[in-house]
């Protein structure tokens, strides 16, 4: 069984958040099919209505989904990875682009995985994104240069927050209020843990 799932998709994408490993279970979400082929890499999957590629590869196994549909290629990327049994996804492509509708979406995806408590990343250039159900934790080490931000998803969420910049037990959040934005890591190792709800954990480079 194929471990990782790594799914690319037709946003902002840079080759270097992207080092194959042999076993990965590779899906082009659309167009980020191109990005792959750049790198010369061919996945496993490409799925999508195509309206960003224009065409459906010939090399790779295709899932073509109609046009018209109540989910995005992303999310049904992220359903076929779950398909398949994959208990870790790097996500790559999801942010910028040229349609912000799709960037919120891919971020609402991300409770999918995290409802399921699976290892996950979204990844952009240095910016990376999680998202945490009740029980699950971030890491950081004292190595670690980077911003923090902690986002509630659910309507409201609670946060743990030790060795940052800011800290506090069991904080209280809420999807209409970025209390937890530009948070920071400060040279020691730290955790943000979610108490309860879902909450998005946005590290960015300093």
């Amino acid at each position: 069984m194929k471990k990782r799932c790594v799914i690319v998709s037709a946003g902002d994408f840079s080759p270097a958040d992207y080092q194959p490993h042999r076993d990965d279970y590779v899906i082009a979400a659309d167009g980020g099919y191109e990005y792959l082929k750049q790198m010369g890499q061919t996945p496993d999957l490409c799925i999508g209505d195509f309206d960003s590629l224009g065409y459906a590869p010939s090399d790779c196994p295709v899932c073509t989904l109609p046009v018209e549909k109540d989910c995005t290629d992303t999310d049904a990327a992220v359903r076929k990875g779950l398909e398949a049994g994959c208990t870790e996804f790097l996500l790559l492509g999801m942010l910028g682009g040229s349609r912000l509708s799709h960037t919120l979406a891919n971020l609402q995806t991300l409770s999918v995985m995290a409802e399921k408590h699976l290892s996950h990343r979204l990844v952009c250039d240095g910016i990376t994104v999680r998202a945490l159900a009740k029980g699950d934790a971030a890491h950081f080490s004292e190595k670690d240069n980077c911003h923090v931000s902690v986002l509630a998803i659910t309507d409201t969420a609670a946060v743990t927050l030790r060795g940052l910049y800011y800290n506090g037990e069991c904080l209280s959040l809420s999807n209409r209020f970025p209390l937890g934005v530009s948070n920071s890591t400060v040279g020691k190792n730290a955790l943000v843990r979610c108490e309860d709800g879902v909450l998005l954990v946005v590290t960015e480079t300093k």
